[in-house]
């Protein structure tokens, strides 16, 4: 059921463990194109709050395409479809929008050292948003 909503969301698969070149080129196209790219950093959903383990894709992404990320937090996932639990259950989500992330300040960083700083600015703006509406 999820696979047929995202699917029909415009939502494509990622392998986690290697990203081809396919899934990159899409993702870049989307992004070149201006439209709307949804990235979950954590890789998974998670029942905690705090974000521990944060995937460095979207700040690649944003840093390939001179795209702004708009941190959101989504509360209540972990209700809706606990780990082993094949059907979407009934439960209230809440998205919750952080501020805007720019690429400003990422002048005279090399390219692994850009994209660890726009990781942790993501991470510590989801962070917040957690904090605040845990």
């Amino acid at each position: 059921m999820m696979n047929w909503l995202l699917t029909h969301l415009g939502a494509f698969p990622v392998d986690r463990k290697q990203m081809g070149i396919t899934t990159v080129k899409k993702a870049i196209r989307i992004l070149a194109d201006q439209q709307v790219f949804a990235i979950f950093p954590q890789g998974t959903r998670k029942e905690e709050q705090e974000i521990t383990n944060m995937k460095q894709g979207a700040a690649y992404f944003a840093i390939k395409t001179n795209t702004p990320i708009l941190p959101v937090y989504i509360k209540g996932t972990d209700k809706v479809m606990p780990r082993g639990q094949a059907w979407i259950l009934p439960a209230k989500v809440e998205i919750f929008f952080g501020e805007m992330i720019r690429l400003e300040g990422l002048s005279g960083l090399d390219h692994d050292q850009a994209i660890k700083y726009l990781t942790d600015q993501i991470k510590a703006e989801m962070n917040r948003l957690a904090k605040q509406f845990s």
